[in-house]
């Protein structure tokens, strides 16, 4: 007939009950005890006349030990450790010591979170062990849980990523790891490496040798002073400081880049080499020169087409070779097969946009075929061209040879590497598609090879 109840406690070791709760419930949870540790518990009942006596002994019931768990451990950078560990049901904090080889133990963070950052763990080839405890403050005093069992990293060098994808606040996504800045300069790039307090760049010289380009505490660098049309490889690696000491990552991987082609410029060979040597290229396709569609627009043969793209490209202060490759790389070596007919003579797609758009026609006039095609077809690519190349909009003809100019295209791609719009710092260019400009190069090469 009890009508209410009485919740007595007491800790082992102790000689006198604790009341703890008047209840009219058959239940109670006590959330004030410590982890492994044994509590007796009695209870009194009271009939609405008095409170009836209670089990002296009580009954006794230890606690479980919060004993942690830590899940993972890794490095994860130059001198940095990563670990986590399950929670504790019950503790709001935590202790985490470590113990570096040959050292003691030490408290190297007291935090609520699950997960630790050791920014200190700097000695490469030194281990670094870990355990960690939860607790929980009881009346101004800190109660303990045992610890964990210990987890132990060796710390290793750890080399710099290289992307061709790398990231950078100044330089658009889709730059390669190294990238022509200028005819004499090259952009290296590299991701940040956690932990690491700079970074030094080495290329390779001719006799297989490294040397020291640039210490630099920033994710990128231009290399000056460089040869045109060279190519050149880099390698990085990140350090850090210890106790007056520098602590090095391994090397990067080996990666390549090359100082920027021009598209405006003087043509590599004479003009009768060249045109032999752009006819060479184009036969090395396997293709046949469609001679009964560009008789009647004023390229009855091979030779004379090379030739037209020659004098075009020259007299606008194009490298021919550049304007070819073009040609070749946009209509599949005068094949076509996309939106553009082979009579429009649009070599370069102009005003195609997709979607079945045809572009511009340079072949007819007066809805006849003109004899003029090809060379017009020609003169509007290497006109829309000099746009990007362009530095001078007073050296650009606005005579109605390129349908689609525009002064805000000027300069936009001085580089042949820059065409491509993924590889543009500016965010602009001729094509979308990745490497363009690197495919007309390879073209190029290939051509007077």
């Amino acid at each position: 007939g009890a009508t209410k109840y009485r919740v007595y406690r007491m800790a082992s070791g102790e000689t006198k009950w604790t009341r703890l709760k008047t209840t009219k419930s058959l239940a109670y949870t006590d959330a004030s005890v410590d982890a492994s540790s044994t509590y007796n518990y009695t209870v009194k009942g009271y009939n609405g006349k008095k409170w009836s006596s209670c089990n002296k002994p009580g009954t006794a019931i230890t606690t479980d030990d919060e004993k942690l768990s830590i899940a993972s451990i890794e490095q994860s950078g130059l001198g940095v450790i990563s670990l986590n560990w399950n929670a504790s049901d019950s503790s709001a904090s935590y202790e985490v010591k470590r113990k570096a080889q040959g050292g003691t133990w030490e408290t190297v963070a007291t935090q609520t979170e699950t997960a630790y950052v050791d920014q200190n763990a700097a000695q490469v080839g030194k281990k670094y062990s870990y355990h960690v405890r939860a607790y929980r403050n009881r009346d101004g005093e800190d109660v303990y849980g045992s610890f964990s069992a210990t987890k132990t990293k060796k710390m290793k060098k750890m080399p710099v990523q290289i992307s061709s994808n790398v990231l950078s606040s100044t330089v658009k996504e889709g730059m390669n790891a190294a990238s022509p800045a200028s005819e004499t300069s090259i952009l290296v790039q590299w991701k940040e490496l956690a932990g690491a307090d700079g970074y030094r760049i080495y290329q390779k010289k001719e006799d297989g040798k490294w040397k020291t380009v640039k210490t630099v505490q920033e994710t990128k660098y231009t290399h000056l002073g460089l040869q045109q049309l060279s190519t050149y490889t880099y390698r990085v690696r990140a350090y850090r400081k210890v106790d007056g000491t520098t602590v090095w990552g391994s090397y990067s991987t080996e990666f390549s880049g090359n100082t920027a082609h021009t598209i405006l410029g003087e043509p590599a060979l004479e003009r009768e080499e060249m045109v032999e040597k752009m006819a060479a290229y184009y036969n090395s396709s396997g293709k046949t020169y469609p001679a009964s569609t560009y008789a009647s627009y004023g390229a009855e043969d091979l030779e004379t087409f090379c030739g037209i793209v020659y004098d075009v490209s020259v007299e606008n202060g194009l490298r021919p070779e550049v304007v070819f490759a073009q040609v070749c790389v946009e209509t599949g070596f005068l094949s076509f097969g996309g939106d553009v007919p082979a009579n429009y003579c649009n070599f370069a797609g102009i005003g195609a946009t997709g979607g079945g758009v045809k572009g511009y026609n340079f072949g007819t006039k007066d809805g006849k075929a003109d004899k003029n095609g090809v060379q017009k077809g020609i003169t509007a690519q290497v006109r829309h061209l000099k746009l990007y190349a362009e530095s001078d909009i007073d050296n650009i003809p606005n005579d109605g040879s390129d349908p689609r100019y525009s002064s805000h295209l000027l300069g936009a791609a001085p580089y042949v590497e820059w065409l491509g719009i993924p590889d543009n710092p500016n965010g602009t260019g001729w094509a979308a598609a990745n490497d363009y400009g690197y495919v007309l190069i390879a073209a190029c090469n290939k051509m007077l090879s």
